[in-house]
């Protein structure tokens, strides 16, 4: 079927444009609260209801809104920041590009009311879908409120897709930290479905991250600050013991907007390569002022991408600077050389003898493999001491008929088993020999009982001799408060003073949950509760760390007897090999 080229209608156009711009709600917030900022506001106020699904009101105290130009703003490639190309090379409001109120437009219901300072009444106005349905005078003080509601009403298709209130929520607050820290000197407001969650006052950066965070965070920075002809770097560093296993506090901030900058990132990175064990991020607040014709921003429709005109200076910088941080932090708790006028005194004083070099020995008679001739016990003092070989002699007697018959399951009873190179078990099966990774058979095997007992509504608990505090980011004690009672029947008791928590009991095993836990309350925040219970079992299962394998038969066929009791025993939850099988067929290959 042949089709003719057509134009889009003006409405499915808008449509198609605004999924660059708006895929949840957290894109609105951002848009939203970026135009108040640009309007000069000084106090922000952001309402939520349904976690933005329903509901998403920013009012701020800005200049508002001409009342002869307000149906234009709402027009696509509308814009009041630039007026002619060369604008794009010095942009410094964070929009521009005249598509965000167009955008969110197109696929909701807006209600804007908006006064400037020249006007005695500000402007009313409804849109559905884009289209301007009511416009009256209004009553009202200086700057703007916008109500949008019902987002994606008429994109079905594209509503389904959002996630849930707590998944939402959390990419609004995110949305929100991010403009909060990066303007401290002005007022935010944060109400959800008519629960106060943020009152940020204007304040320091330090005291903004700790508002936003907790206030263990005044302890855990460190300062960063540089100043170079192409930028000023201001900002902090979390002390490296604060590293967290999960990605979310890496905040790069360029001329008051926040990016994602890789390079950047893995300078950072590379820095703290040898002070974090692996698998850890660095976190860090770090906002750059550079000139704006040094940097483009017109890259992508949601402006978290930058390019530098140099980009490698301004990485080399920023790492540098950081280096610096971390080098004067280490040396914090030293001597300062600046004050301490009792360091002039120090002087050399050379040796009065030659130095003469150490005299070494070596026993050339000395042999590792002879039999000890020392009195007490022969066996050796390491946990993986190396077998001795067997004697030839009667070779044949070690292998007797009853252990070269196959059983189906491992059994005290005519059953061998044997520990190798004290990290795999050898033993037999039906279909022939087994070997068995036995960190992973641990694994496996605890995975599944904790699974267990926790759909059984069994968790264990056990309580603490003494509470373990918890630093929690505000964000995750909010989320707590209102899962606490899910969260204890995992087998986690807490007490709260205050804003502090703590932890009172603990599920019955040992880990460092004080530690875990707030990397498990991310993890949960971004899951279903149905799934809450398998990563609470693969913390318990990761938990196992085997120094030395034991060697007692009936210590490691109990193991090997759990293990073939499982649906599933091959391989672990996350698919790692937990065993493999050497048939007689495939033995007898290996002697071709």
């Amino acid at each position: 079927m042949k089709r003719s080229i057509h134009i889009l209608p003006p409405a499915l156009a808008n449509q198609i444009a605004a999924g660059e711009v708006v895929q949840r709600p957290a894109n609105v917030v951002k848009e939203l609260m970026e135009n108040a900022l640009d309007s000069g506001a000084t106090r922000i106020e952001l309402v939520l209801t349904g976690a933005g699904k329903d509901g998403i009101q920013v009012i701020d105290n800005g200049a508002g809104i001409p009342s002869d130009e307000i149906s234009l703003a709402f027009q696509r490639h509308a814009t009041s920041k630039i007026q002619e190309t060369e604008d794009l090379f010095a942009i410094q409001t964070m929009g521009f590009r005249g598509e965000a109120l167009a955008s969110i437009a197109a696929i909701s219901k807006i209600t804007v009311i908006s006064r400037t300072e020249e006007d005695a009444l500000a402007v009313f106005m409804q849109l559905d879908a884009g289209e301007v349905v009511e416009s009256r005078p209004e009553t009202a003080s200086v700057g703007t409120s916008i109500t949008v509601r019902n987002l994606f009403y008429n994109v079905p298709a594209r509503r389904k897709f959002l996630k849930s209130d707590r998944v939402e929520l959390k990419h609004i607050y995110e949305a929100f930290h991010r403009i909060a820290l990066a303007y401290p000197h002005i007022q935010f407001e944060l109400t959800s479905d008519r629960q106060k969650v943020f009152h940020l006052e204007p304040q320091s950066s330090r005291q903004r991250i700790a508002q936003i965070f907790g206030k263990v965070y005044h302890e855990r920075l460190a300062p960063v600050e540089e100043q170079t002809d192409p930028l000023h770097l201001s900002g902090f560093i979390l002390k490296p013991e604060h590293a967290r296993k999960t990605r979310g506090e890496q905040y790069l901030f360029v001329n008051g907007r926040f990016i994602k900058h890789y390079a950047i990132d893995r300078a950072i990175a590379r820095i703290f390569q040898s002070l974090l064990p692996e698998g850890s991020f660095p976190g860090y607040f770090l906002f750059l002022e550079v000139e704006p014709e040094f940097i483009d921003i017109n890259i992508h429709p949601t402006k978290t991408e930058i390019k530098f005109e140099d980009e490698h200076t301004i990485s080399a910088i920023v790492a540098s600077a950081v280096k610096k941080s971390i080098g004067q932090f280490n040396l914090s708790s030293g001597i300062n050389f600046d004050i301490d006028p009792e360091l002039d005194a120090i002087q050399y004083t050379p040796p009065t003898a030659p130095i003469q070099p150490p005299r070494i020995t070596v026993d050339e008679n000395y042999n590792p493999f002879a039999p000890s001739n020392n009195s007490g016990s022969s066996e050796s003092s390491y946990a993986f001491a190396a077998p001795s070989k067997p004697s030839t002699r009667g070779w044949e007697k070690l292998y007797g008929p009853d252990e070269l018959e196959l059983a189906t399951e491992p059994s005290t009873q005519g059953q061998w088993i044997v520990p190798l190179y004290g990290k795999f078990i050898v033993t037999k099966v039906a279909s022939g020999m087994v070997f068995i990774h036995h960190q992973r058979a641990q694994e496996q095997v605890r995975y599944h009982q904790m699974l267990a007992q926790l759909e059984r509504s069994e968790a264990s608990s056990q309580l603490l001799l003494f509470p373990e505090p918890l630093n929690l980011t505000r964000h995750q004690a909010n989320w707590l408060m209102e899962n606490r009672t899910l969260i204890e029947s995992r087998g986690f008791i807490f007490a709260q003073d205050d804003a502090e928590w703590s932890l009172q009991s603990v599920p019955g095993v040992q880990m460092p949950w004080s530690k875990i836990l707030p990397d498990l309350l991310d993890t949960w925040m971004e899951h279903e509760q149905d799934s809450w219970n398998i990563h609470l079992a693969e913390q318990y299962a990761r938990s196992v760390r085997v120094s030395s394998m034991p060697t007692s038969t009936e210590v490691l066929l109990d193991l090997v007897g759990q293990l073939f009791a499982l649906a599933e025993p091959t391989a672990t939850w996350d698919g790692r090999r937990i065993l493999i099988t050497l048939g007689s067929d495939e033995l007898e290959q290996k002697f071709k």
